[in-house]
């Protein structure tokens, strides 16, 4: 992964309004992206490599952003007490229950403020660049090929979709992969989001998957363990936001709340 990206640790995209039709069957929902990041990471100790999945989907409704984040709400039980304090695990002797649950932040576009909604506190205001500049990946270098030649170039499908593959022939430093694959689409002109502006203009398509492979390192860890080879990747997918009566009824919130809290 290039110097300017490796330092960013998760977490995610954007999208447009969708309105389909409100047929009988059908679902009324906003055009949106995913943005599915993974990595693996190393265990200094031993090498062992642990895998790192996180998903985000960002939508546009009208003038409106809406950011819908997972996390997994746990019920602990007796078992977690240590004395008095409760200590959180994956041991499922101290578990109870656990539950898929989403964050929602909202706030209209360009707009410095929004409005961020959870089940575990009350509504909070957030400041859009600072919470979520990092968290989107806005500053992200993802296409950097000043020290890369390009090896392989494949087309994907009929809609002039390509893949790219590049090898690093100069690292500056460690932080560089050897090997980098970028797809881009056609396909996703009316989506606003983009994990390189700059390679979408070079190519006239959209990157929508960046890829970056490490390769193994015998004694590559303090000289003693070998460090394995690693992938870390950023993808986005066209989706579809469910509007759902709880995004609803938080649309009809963020209406009022948008006027009472937030400076206009």
């Amino acid at each position: 992964m290039k110097n300017t990206t490796c330092s960013i640790l998760f977490t995610a995209a954007a999208g447009l309004l969708i309105a389909n039709c409100n047929k009988a069957g059908e679902q009324r929902g906003i055009r949106a992206i995913e943005l599915i990041t993974q990595a693996q990471f190393v265990a200094a100790a031993n090498g062992q490599i642990y895998d790192r999945k996180d998903t985000v989907v960002l939508g546009y409704l009208d003038d409106i952003v809406i950011l819908k984040e997972p996390y997994t709400d746990v019920k602990y039980n007796k078992n977690a007490l240590h004395g008095n304090t409760l200590v959180a695990s994956d041991d499922p002797k101290t578990i109870d229950a656990k539950e898929r649950k989403y964050d929602y932040s909202i706030w209209k576009k360009d707009a410095k403020q929004g409005i961020r909604y959870s089940d575990k506190v009350f509504p909070e205001i957030i400041d859009i660049d600072a919470v979520y500049r990092k968290k989107l990946f806005i500053d992200a270098t993802f296409y950097n090929v000043a020290h890369d030649r390009l090896i392989e170039t494949k087309t994907e499908g009929d809609n002039g979709s390509f893949l790219e593959k590049y090898a690093c022939v100069s690292k500056p430093d460690a932080s560089y992969c050897d090997t980098t694959w970028y797809r881009f689409s056609t396909t996703y002109a009316d989506i606003p989001y983009s994990l390189s502006s700059i390679a979408d203009s070079l190519k006239g398509s959209r990157l929508i998957e960046v890829r970056y492979v490490y390769n193994a390192i015998p004694r590559g860890i303090s000289e003693k363990v070998d460090l394995p080879r690693r992938e870390m990747s950023f993808k986005i997918n066209k989706v579809v936001m469910p509007i759902d009566n709880y995004l609803k009824a938080l649309l009809k919130r963020f209406e009022t709340d948008s006027k009472k809290l937030i400076a206009q």
